[in-house]
């Protein structure tokens, strides 16, 4: 019978049952509150570099199958980058390239928002940030030594016209990765956690874009000629 009556209650007035008032979103602008809020969203940047699609597998697949080191003893199918074949819409082309940009659009997301919040220690506020800007120099390290020209992601998409963005040139990229890890570098601590980027990760990741550099002008590669890669002076100590 009651039943009954609440439903007579709805036909009645099915305006009052229907219509349901949110409790809440979440956005940019309500989800960073607490320290918490901030090393969560650190944490789903982190998130992509596992996926298949991106250094769980295919890093694999174009950084190393394509090279005379790679030898798969005639034990499994080879892959088509063995033989250099790869097209623009080869799988491994176009995931990598977009799970890449699935983690700056997250690193992003907590590079503008963690600086603005006032619920947070200084000391997690640093580390966060740091390890922001080593993802996103990462990500466009991984971008530009697979890809070579790419477009620069750093800022959060926040409407139709951020969505585009021109391809910049090898040295721009370059510059752009040295300043983002002399940035990290000078926020990080040393504290060695499984999985997390700290002061010596950023310093190796740094040793190791120079020496890509290096490899690169010594072989006379197009685009990399460190005279067109503006390189600032560090604002932080680099050790």
């Amino acid at each position: 019978k009651a039943i009954r009556r609440q439903r007579q209650m709805c036909i009645r007035d099915r305006s009052s049952c229907l219509d349901e008032v949110p409790y809440g979103t979440y956005s940019n602008q309500t989800f960073y509150n607490t320290e918490a809020d901030a090393e969560s969203a650190l944490m789903y940047a982190y998130v992509p570099l596992n996926y298949i699609d991106y250094c769980g597998r295919f890093l694999f697949y174009l950084g190393d199958v394509p090279t005379n080191q790679y030898k798969s003893y005639g034990k499994a199918d080879e892959s088509p980058l063995f033989q250099w074949d790869i097209t623009p819409t080869s799988d491994e082309a176009i995931y990598f390239f977009k799970s890449a940009y699935v983690s700056l659009a997250r690193t992003n997301s907590v590079l503008d928002n963690v600086a603005r919040m006032s619920d947070i220690s200084a000391a997690a506020r640093n580390k966060i940030l740091g390890e922001a800007h080593f993802l996103r120099a990462f990500n466009h390290f991984m971008l530009v030594i697979n890809y070579g020209s790419v477009p620069i992601r750093s800022k959060t998409v926040s409407s139709t016209s951020d969505s585009y963005k021109d391809f910049s040139p090898i040295s721009d990229v370059y510059a752009f990765i040295i300043g983002e890890l002399e940035d990290a570098i000078g926020l990080l601590p040393v504290n060695k956690v499984q999985g997390r980027a700290d002061k010596v990760a950023a310093q190796a990741l740094l040793a190791r874009v120079y020496l890509y550099l290096a490899s690169a002008k010594a072989s006379g590669a197009p685009g990399y000629d460190l005279s067109l890669i503006h390189i600032s002076e560090p604002t932080r100590p680099l050790y």
